[in-house]
């Protein structure tokens, strides 16, 4: 049978590759059918460089909140759009966010390793403009912004300055999360200057299914681009709400075929009356390094967290070797699960004729 999906580490693009290169999981081949009743956040960072390597970083993204409800026809409820310019030095040089929210000029200046989380957290510090589908954007710049280079791994000619920037840094992400572990092999390579390619997956873009409306519209990138995505679906059955989740990262080789770097999908319960996970599973699609899925066992101890607190709480519960930068962040966007829950129940009481409750 033909898999949607190739392994491609850097060899199969005649680049260098490391002797162990296993793939981990499978990559999503297609978005899931909406269901009724249920809310669908989907969101996307893409990150170009239109100067070229070594340029400013151009980052635009777009979130779409969609209810698709039991009666009637689906409605989107909000929408958000981004445009960040990151100079050579990864400092934010301007941001525009529409709808406006936050006071985002706080944001210039900052960056990675330049104090970029506390920057967005003191510009949006209060609590609506913490749940709006703006800050969902900018709280994902952080991160976005550091894996970016990624996509310049891709690029035959630009593969000995990958590795060389990569084996220089080895002593700076020791222990930073599972996949850097000690004596694991990504760091043991890495440290000792060894060639070593991180695990891809080449697979077609996500199938849509025939749905016009499974995700919000994205364009087309041009030469060189990295892009991150989100989907969370929220539906309630009974006393609970369940969510099922995906978050890719990926960029495109010069043939167009989408290279996923990071990928998993998840899924949760929460209960209607305290808002606090019951139930919690993900699964590692594709990761970059062996060590890297040792995580996904470690968010058992999210278990009873109120997802409202995530934000934070996530990043208590879950530290260096015991945690996963990309699935931490995975589990602090369900922080916004009570936003999208609330347009389930205003539909659902307007439908009923029944008061809102305060």
């Amino acid at each position: 049978m033909t898999r949607p999906y190739d392994i491609a580490p850097s060899s199969s693009l005649g680049l260098r590759s490391s002797e162990q290169q296993p793939l981990v999981g499978e990559p999503t081949a297609s978005v899931p059918p909406r269901r009724l009743g249920s809310v669908r956040r989907t969101s996307h960072l893409l990150m170009t460089w239109p100067q070229g390597h070594g340029g400013d970083l151009q980052v635009r993204g777009r979130a779409r909140d969609l209810l698709t409800p039991i009666h009637g026809a689906p409605e989107i409820i909000n929408t958000a759009e981004l445009s960040v310019l990151h100079g050579p030095d990864r400092a934010v040089r301007s941001i525009e966010l529409e709808p406006t929210t936050g006071k985002t000029e706080l944001l210039v200046g900052s960056g990675p390793g330049r104090g970029f989380r506390r920057a967005i957290n003191s510009a949006f510090a209060e609590d609506h403009e913490r749940h709006s589908l703006g800050f969902f954007l900018v709280e994902d710049l952080p991160t976005a912004s550091l894996i970016s280079t990624f996509a310049w791994s891709r690029q035959p000619e630009m593969v000995d300055q990958f590795f060389d920037d990569s084996r220089r840094s080895a002593s700076q992400v020791a222990g930073i999360c599972s996949g850097y572990r000690p004596g694991g092999i990504a760091l043991e390579m890495r440290s000792k200057g060894a060639d070593l390619s991180q695990n891809v997956a080449v697979a077609e873009a996500l199938d849509n299914a025939g749905d016009a409306l499974a995700w919000h519209e994205m364009e087309a990138p041009e030469g060189v681009a990295m892009c991150r995505r989100r989907r969370i679906d929220v539906w309630t059955e009974g006393d609970r709400h369940l969510v099922d989740a995906m978050f890719r990262d990926n960029t495109w080789d010069p043939d167009r075929r989408e290279a996923i770097v990071h990928e998993y999908s998840l899924t949760a319960t929460v209960d209607a009356a305290t808002l606090s996970l019951t139930a919690l599973e993900a699964t590692a699609r594709v990761l970059p390094y062996p060590e890297c899925p040792l995580a996904v066992a470690e968010i058992q101890r999210c278990i009873g967290l109120p997802v409202v607190t995530l934000r934070s709480t996530v990043l208590e519960q879950l530290r260096g070797i015991h945690s996963c930068t990309h699935l931490n962040d995975m589990l602090r966007a369900l922080a916004e699960l009570p936003a999208m829950i609330t347009h389930i129940t205003e539909r659902d009481a307007a439908l009923e004729g029944l008061p809102l409750e305060d």
